[in-house]
């Protein structure tokens, strides 16, 4: 693991948050053309897709990880959302404009524990992981959650597209700059 730098990190993380992006549209389309909807557990296990993959990439180059990684951290986004998902439609809990960030809080606590496992192997120090992918869990979700505030603060169609872009990137990056923090000194 001491060969994987903060940067590649952050840019292997950023790069997975966007192709999350891809995973989730296509999850839509799938959930969509089979008369699934009102759903959100494709978007946490598109985002498992994406982060996972990119990261567990970096990890496999640099370090031999397995595809574990790849598949805990698929388990540990989807699964939160799905549960949540499942209380709103079965169990008739609405939790309103908080559903997303519960959501991403249970998953960054649940892919924390996960991936702590797998990085147990390799450092005494892997409990660190789970705390820290809580933090920077949120963190990303709070940066795209922003984009329902950017309606009041910018009028102009473009300048509002781009400003509701960049923060959906910047999830991506702020979840690669608190957990490569993160690793580098687990390591």
């Amino acid at each position: 693991m001491n060969t994987i730098s903060i940067k590649r990190w952050i840019w292997s993380t950023s790069l997975g948050w966007l192709l999350s992006v891809v995973f989730i549209i296509l999850l839509s389309g799938i959930f969509d053309s089979v008369g699934i909807h009102g759903y959100q557990c494709y978007v946490g296990i598109g985002v498992g897709m994406g982060v996972g993959f990119m990261q567990w990439v970096t990890l496999k180059k640099r370090a031999g990880f397995g595809n574990k990684w790849l598949w805990y951290t698929i388990i540990g986004v989807g699964t939160p959302f799905l549960l949540f998902d499942l209380l709103k439609h079965l169990g008739h809990y609405d939790f309103g404009d908080h559903h997303l960030l519960y959501s991403v809080s249970l998953a960054g606590l649940s892919v924390g524990i996960m991936q702590s496992l797998i990085l147990r192997r390799y450092t005494s120090k892997a409990v660190i992981w789970i705390p820290v992918n809580f933090i920077a869990w949120i963190a990303a979700g709070l940066t795209v959650l922003a984009i329902d505030h950017t309606r009041e603060l910018i009028k102009p169609p473009l300048w509002g597209f781009i400003a509701n872009l960049s923060l959906i990137l910047a999830g991506g990056v702020v979840l690669g700059i608190i957990t490569g923090l993160a690793l580098k000194r687990i390591k």
